[in-house]
């Protein structure tokens, strides 16, 4: 519901003279009379009735003050409200509003009440997220800036310096606000890429007038953790084809772990998030053909666990269909008779 806007006309020109008069002894026991006249009562008279008249134009707002308040709200100069374009000094801005402000008073009022709840202060994680997934991605355009590649994803980082991670990790710099950049790759089959100089340079420039005075924006590319062996045995129903189904869970789970199109939304795997061998198993068994799934096991060394991998919070997987290692068991015999196993498959010998 809209606000209601107070009454301030609420005092008239009787109330302030009697308020006045009433006042009077506290100031001293000289002034006696208080008859129409005395001169000090005629001064008096004089100053309630000017105030009754200021207090009648603050309780109604001029179209000249709506102008001072948007003129006020749009700022000298600033570019929160140029959308990115050329820059305008303060006579430009100025000048526009007031012409626009001439020719249709209620909708400029409206453009600029709406022109205000656009995202142009970087303050919070969430605020330089969305302005460097959305409004960057605009300024480049109307700066036509063809040697910044696009944004694929990113995540933001508070307190952390991810241009260093000598110690493994993101350093602890207070103060600091790091975006981890994904770029959109260039090629279909080239999607573990770092953000070029251009894109990082024009990233920081684009926060400069946008930053809190006290923050450092740091940008940096994700760090890739690669899966050196990704192995799991598929139980493969008896009317499908092995080779097929192999080809399938192969393709599915280098999807699952894509760092632009994987997860479970297929918007990227979330930077951070461990790969478990538990999850693996859930996305090979939807595979069609996939009847149950066991032994599964995801490592980044000879010497890993199996169970998992866990990332920081700037790192995503790495995975090539290389590096996936499935077999597949076959049902020997129907299911359900007292013959019947899970046989090994064997493409040289089963095709």
């Amino acid at each position: 519901m809209p606000i209601e806007l107070p009454d301030l006309d609420d005092i008239d020109y009787d109330d302030l003279v009697a308020g006045a008069i009433a006042a009077l002894p506290g100031y001293g026991s000289d002034w006696t009379d208080y008859n129409a006249s005395d001169p000090g009562i005629t001064v008096l008279e004089m100053l309630a009735w000017l105030t009754e008249m200021l207090v009648y134009r603050t309780d109604r707002i001029q179209p000249r003050t709506y102008l001072a308040f948007m003129q006020l709200l749009m700022g000298y100069g600033e570019s929160a409200l140029s959308d990115g374009g050329a820059e305008q000094t303060a006579g430009d801005v100025q000048a526009a509003l007031h012409g626009r402000f001439e020719a249709e008073p209620e909708q400029t009022v409206r453009d600029v009440l709406l022109t205000l709840r656009r995202r142009y202060r970087a303050v919070t994680v969430d605020d330089y997220e969305q302005l460097a997934l959305i409004t960057f991605p605009e300024t480049l355009a109307v700066e036509r800036n063809a040697s910044v590649e696009p944004i694929d994803r990113l995540t933001c980082l508070s307190g952390k310096d991810a241009t260093d991670t000598s110690s493994g990790t993101p350093a602890d710099l207070p103060g600091a606000v790091s975006l981890v950049v994904l770029p959109r790759a260039s090629t279909a089959g080239d999607s573990w890429v770092e953000p070029s100089s251009d894109l990082v340079d024009a990233l920081l420039d684009f926060f400069e007038d946008r930053r809190l005075i006290t923050t450092t924006v740091c940008v940096a590319g994700p760090r890739f953790v690669s899966l050196r062996k990704v192995k799991a045995t598929l139980y493969i129903d008896g009317d499908a084809r092995p080779p097929g189904v192999l080809l399938d869970a192969r393709r599915a789970l280098f999807e699952y772990l894509h760092p632009a199109r994987g997860g479970n939304d297929h918007g990227g795997w979330p930077f951070g998030r461990a790969v478990r061998s538990a999850d693996l198993m859930a996305r090979l068994a939807n595979v069609a053909g996939v009847s149950f799934v066991e032994d599964v096991t995801v490592k980044t060394s000879p010497s890993g666990d199996g169970d998992s991998v866990a990332l920081e919070d700037d790192q995503l997987p790495q995975l090539a269909m290389g590096d996936i290692d499935l077999s597949a068991k076959v049902l020997k015999g129907s299911l359900g008779q007292q013959d019947s196993d899970w046989v090994d498959w064997n493409p040289e010998e089963n095709g």
